[in-house]
This record gives C-alpha cells, sequence and structure tokens, in this order.
C-alpha cells in the first residue's frame, strides 16, 4: 500500500538566519542537504497499557528509509522527501488502526535544529493484513539568498518519542 502527503513548510527565518544566503555554486544539485533517518529514533513500539511482553505489542512501526532531493530556483530551494515506513500489528491490536507522529528537521552545520515539522502517520490494517508498507512524499519550501550553499545541512528523520519510547529503542540497540 502507498499513501502519498504534499505538505509545504517555509522555513525561510531558520535558515536564512543560520546560514545568511545559500545558493553561490555553479552546480546547485551538488548543495542539496544529505537527507537521513535517526538511528535512536527509526522505529516505535507502541504497547497496550503498561506491560512490555510481546503480547502487549498493538504495532510497531520502522523508518525503512529516507531519501531527498532539491532543486533551485528563483531564490528558493524546493526539496522533496520521501519517507518509507513498514508497520506491523501486534498481538494486542483489537480495532486494527492507529497513529504515530514522526518528524522532519533541518539541522545546520553546527548541529543545530534550523528547522523542524511534525507529521503524522495513520494506519489501517485490514482484515488478515499483518503488515503495511507506506511511504509519505513531503515537500519543504526554503526560500534563500545568494551567497552560501546547503552542503553541510542535513534533513534528519524520525519518529517523535516519548522518554519511554526512547529508552525502549536504545535498550535494542545491539541486539
Amino acid at each position: 500500500m502507498r499513501r502519498a502527503r504534499r505538505a509545504t513548510a517555509v522555513w525561510a527565518s531558520a535558515l536564512l538566519l543560520a546560514g545568511c544566503g545559500l545558493l553561490d555554486r555553479k552546480d546547485p544539485d551538488r548543495d542539496c542537504p544529505r537527507t537521513g533517518v535517526i538511528s535512536s529514533a527509526n522505529r516505535v513500539v507502541k504497547f497496550a497499557g503498561p506491560g512490555r511482553d510481546l503480547t502487549d505489542i498493538l504495532f510497531e512501526v520502522e523508518i525503512l528509509d529516507a531519501t531527498g532531493t532539491c532543486s533551485y530556483r528563483r531564490g528558493q530551494v524546493t526539496g522533496d522527501t520521501t519517507v518509507q515506513f513498514l508497520a506491523t500489528a501486534g498481538p494486542a491490536l483489537r480495532d486494527r488502526r492507529g497513529a504515530v507522529p514522526y518528524f522532519v528537521a533541518i539541522v545546520d552545520p553546527a548541529g543545530g535544529i534550523a528547522a523542524k515539522q511534525e507529521f503524522s502517520l495513520t494506519l489501517t490494517f485490514e482484515a488478515g493484513q499483518p503488515a503495511l508498507q507506506l511511504a509519505d512524499e513531503l515537500r519543504q519550501t526554503i526560500p534563500i539568498n545568494t551567497g552560501g550553499n546547503l552542503a553541510g545541512y542535513q534533513v534528519l528523520v524520525g519518529f517523535q518519542l516519548s522518554a519511554d519510547e526512547l529508552t525502549y529503542n536504545r535498550s535494542l540497540i545491539g541486539r
């Protein structure tokens, strides 16, 4: 199953303050920010109640990949990001539906968050369907001045996790 969403975010002020203009190369395609997934925020497991047994799992969602391209036109950068997800229904999921928040952030060369936007991924499992593969297509428009480049910037994707969810994910790293 494939799902597409177009979202437009104007992240100008943060990037203009961070970069003070972001275009001065003859081949601007090389200036597209790298796109990636944050390893400690690439999955979320939702449980029914306080239990953490396998039988308590409502569903699990993993970000499989995030890719991006960009184009320059009339003083702005348009970035297209595609995020691919795999959702698996757990034994505790009764109504076959769920939702999880995730974010797309632009990180400046110093590692600071220049801009961040949250989205919601809605899950609907059909009867007998144990897994879903989904994709969201997002578009960010970034107005820029001339004089700099986007080479040091990154577009990072991850789930918006609670402290408990982040601790759970970190406990799984290395297993």
